[in-house]
């Protein structure tokens, strides 16, 4: 009986064990990144929150309230409510937009894209006030990509950057509208980090409309954290047709400073380990070197001072004199007396 009850605990445990890691697996390899929207109806001139979760590090997201459904893309979007967010260690997004009334009627939605990966969520939302109208199609003259960019880096390195100090930089994009018509209100997102992982978001300002054939210089400063050591990469687009135009930059950072200041330390430990090296050797050569002549020293025989010796003939004469009579000395005849 126990032994039957023994074999069908081990059977469940069995099947428990193969169940519950293959219905992990699934779970795991159908996770995707989520997100939400606080309420699906917005009033113009207030916020609605932004959170999501299970985005990788080093995600940029932008949200950007559109009508007509975005048919047109940006052109039907509030460019300059736009916002720009990125995701904590953990995955989680929060973020914050703010309730402009859109270009053209509703259907209006929000949509949420990713610069990387590539994703893109639409949201439905009614706006309060705004009139709806039918969607018309996407209009012919937005499907190029009218914008044309070209990105670079500047910055050198400064002298409080080659001790571990932020680095200044500067994202410079010149932008060109090579379409028939004017782009309202273009976005610029940009990011840096390691390649692969660009979590740190650059501050963009707002971009007035291009009128078509208008070039564009824009600069957009950033900083590379302190103590940034190598080569980072910068990733970024510009949103102002129906594709944004993406970017891709490279900079570093060379603290050469430190490696000074570690060399000199590293010297000077150098030089006080070898002098104390050097003390303990010299005084292990003196002990070596006053044993050896302790061990060579002859026996000495005690030698009186010259003192003692002239004392010592003193007491000798003093002797002879009282002890002895002298031989020659003539003694009275008594008879005579």
């Amino acid at each position: 009986m126990i032994r039957a009850r023994l074999l069908v605990a081990l059977t469940a445990a069995v099947f428990a064990g193969t169940a519950i890691p293959a219905g992990a697996t699934i779970a795991a390899s159908g996770a995707e990144p989520e997100l939400h929207l606080q309420t699906d109806v917005l009033t113009p001139g207030q916020s609605v929150a932004i959170s999501g979760s299970g985005w990788p590090r080093g995600s940029t997201l932008q949200a950007v309230l559109c009508g007509a459904n975005a048919v047109n893309g940006s052109a039907d979007c509030v460019q300059a409510a736009a916002v720009t967010m990125s995701p904590g260690p953990n995955g989680v997004v929060d973020g914050v937009l703010r309730v402009l009334p859109p270009t053209q009627p509703c259907p209006c939605v929000v949509v949420v894209s990713s610069l990387a990966p590539a994703k893109s969520i639409t949201f439905p939302v009614q706006v309060v006030g705004m009139p709806t109208a039918p969607v018309r199609p996407a209009s012919p003259q937005y499907h190029p990509q009218p914008l044309k960019v070209r990105a670079r880096v500047t910055g050198a390195t400064s002298l409080g950057s080659a001790f571990g100090a932020p680095a200044s930089r500067t994202l410079v994009l010149t932008v060109t509208n090579t379409g028939q018509s004017s782009v309202p209100n273009p976005v610029v997102s940009a990011a840096w980090g390691r390649k692969g992982n660009a979590d740190h978001l650059i501050t963009s300002p707002a971009v007035a409309a291009l009128a078509p054939g208008q070039t564009r210089r824009i600069s957009i400063p950033f900083e590379l954290d302190a103590l940034s050591f190598g080569s980072y990469h910068l990733a970024g687009r510009v949103t102002g047709t129906s594709a944004p135009v993406r970017f891709q930059q490279a900079t570093s950072t060379w603290p050469w400073g430190l490696f000074v200041v570690a060399v000199v330390v590293l010297l000077f430990m150098l030089r006080r380990l070898w002098k104390v090296l050097r003390r303990r050797i010299a005084a292990r050569k003196e002990r070596k070197r006053a044993a050896t002549e302790l061990d060579s020293e002859p026996d000495l025989v005690a030698v009186p001072d010259e003192e003692d010796w002239e004392e010592d003939e003193d007491d000798e004469w003093a002797t002879s004199d009282f002890d002895s009579e002298p031989a020659d000395i003539d003694r009275p005849d008594a008879s005579r007396l």
